[in-house]
């Protein structure tokens, strides 16, 4: 093999371990919530929100979600994320609290997106006119934020909320 050939692979291989070892930018992960039509409507205590996620980072990001789930929507591991208030306060714990439990891996590779679900238990009435935000992190514990958003649109007049 001459020189030159030998130098052009070295540097091929070495662009390809650089690349293999990005890190996440979190800026550079993108989210965007869809809240189903109608949770307003339902009778169910749990709705859940979905979350769209977005790696245009160099680097594969990996989330915690249940193993029960096979397909998106994903479900994150309760111990993955919190649901806050839109000033950032922590709102009151939605997640189940399980014990033992198996936790999967999820990768997102770079360019890839895939829908998480998250849950929201023991909802009232008035929690529908609360804004909120979700935050979770990823297993290297970087932190990542949702825009605000609301369960559902509250002025919607024919709205059957939750009974008390």
């Amino acid at each position: 093999m001459d020189v030159g050939r030998m130098m052009r692979v070295g540097a091929a291989a070495s662009v390809v371990a650089i690349v293999g070892c990005g890190t996440i930018d979190p800026a550079r992960v993108h989210l965007a919530v869809n809240t189903a039509d109608g949770q307003c409507k339902t009778t169910s205590h749990t709705t859940e929100v979905h979350v769209t996620v977005r790696n245009d980072s160099r680097a594969e990001l990996k989330l915690s979600i249940d193993s029960s789930e096979h397909q998106p929507p994903y479900s994150l591991n309760w111990l993955s994320f919190q649901i806050l208030n839109e000033d950032g306060s922590r709102d009151w714990d939605r997640a189940t609290g399980h014990g033992n439990m198996v936790i999967d891996a999820l990768s997102i590779g770079p360019g890839d997106a895939t829908e998480l679900a998250i849950p929201f238990y023991e909802l009232k009435p008035e929690d529908y006119a609360k804004t909120y935000v979700i935050q979770f992190q990823d297993r290297r514990d970087h932190k990542f934020m949702t825009d605000p958003f609301k369960l559902c649109d509250v002025s919607e007049p024919d709205r059957q909320l939750l009974p008390r």
